[in-house]
């Protein structure tokens, strides 16, 4: 593998180029892309209507819409993008591991993409679907949805302040997907192992970009939440001609409202991807290794490089000092 024939620019890039590129591997992956987040996000999305769906049944059967205000809606309004946001980690990690293989291979198969799945699923489930909450909230959510007035009163502060704490986590630790899946660092590396683990390579990779990983995130949610806002709109206008119903009915809340955030959801999983590899860019100076490599594979003869996924093989590297393998291939660079 020429790792220095790319049909990427590496490069550092800022936030506005990751998401036009974003959009570039959307266009050129679509159907894969949509295939592998659809199989990780349909059981969370199933689950979050067993849970909330009843509010926007009960809120049509009982004309609720004459209240503009009603606290049962907007509780549906509001929890449901907390919900799709916290679980679209763990959703999207059948995706992370396709685009680790379709940005640094040719034709990736799904048998090789399911076999890192399979091998990876008590990593990621306990660290992205246990520690970092949606577990947690789903099940408090449902307690809340089915318990009496005694569960509400003293459980809704506990649901805020826990959904607080785990949008904390995901907004400082973004890229622990990709340290898990793709990186493949093990929860707790074995006695006098020198591996790192996902605790420590998380601290190494977002430690020094907290503030601009932050400004990011700012950046991103504002561009999320008016692409859900455009996509739900849109779908409603499309309902209204479709059906010639131009009033709202429990299908545009109970359907085309979480359709919109799981669409918005997978693409945000694509800019992570992307972000985490201009992170890494900076952090660890891929382009002059990727050179170096690359001269010494001509001089030299193929060197024993571990091509993505994993990214690298954090695992075996020293304890501290960069990265000594940083192998990439191609991706399309339209932007």
């Amino acid at each position: 593998m020429q790792i220095d024939q790319t049909n990427v620019v590496i490069r550092a890039r800022s936030f506005t180029e990751i998401l036009d590129l974003a959009t570039v591997l959307m266009r050129e992956h679509s159907m894969p892309i949509t295939i592998a987040f659809l199989a990780g996000a349909l059981p969370w999305a199933i689950a979050n209507t067993a849970i909330l769906g009843f509010i926007p049944v009960g809120a049509f059967e009982d004309a609720v819409f004459s209240d503009p205000i009603d606290h049962r809606f907007l509780i549906y309004m509001i929890t449901l993008p907390v919900l799709v946001f916290l679980q679209t980690p763990v959703a999207g990690a059948l995706l992370t591991i396709y685009l680790g293989r379709a940005i640094f291979e040719d034709k990736p198969t799904w048998r090789s993409v399911g076999r890192d799945a399979g091998s990876l699923m008590p990593r990621w489930l306990y660290s992205l679907g246990l520690i970092r909450g949606p577990l947690v909230m789903m099940a408090l959510m449902w307690l809340m949805a089915t318990g009496n007035s005694v569960v509400l009163v003293f459980g809704s502060p506990f649901l805020f302040f826990s959904g607080l704490f785990f949008i904390w986590l995901r907004v400082t630790r973004p890229f622990l997907p990709e340290i898990i899946v793709l990186e493949r660092s093990p929860l707790r590396p074995p006695t006098g192992s020198k591996s790192f683990s996902v605790r420590l390579r998380s601290r190494s990779l977002h430690g020094p970009f907290t503030g601009e990983l932050f400004a990011r995130f700012v950046t991103a949610s504002i561009t999320y939440g008016a692409l859900a806002a455009a996509l739900f709109f849109s779908f409603a206008w499309l309902q209204n001609i479709l059906l010639g119903n131009w009033q709202s009915d429990v299908i545009r809340y109970w359907v085309l409202y979480p359709v919109s955030l799981w669409a918005v959801a997978q693409f945000s999983v694509v800019v992570r991807l992307l972000g985490y590899l201009d992170t890494r860019i900076r952090l660890e100076g891929w382009e002059v290794q990727l050179a170096t490599m690359a001269e010494c594979n001509r001089q030299f003869g193929d060197l024993d490089v571990t091509p993505l996924p994993p990214v690298v093989a954090m695992n075996a590297l020293p304890a501290s000092g960069p990265p000594a393998e940083l192998p990439m291939a191609r991706l399309v660079d339209e932007s």
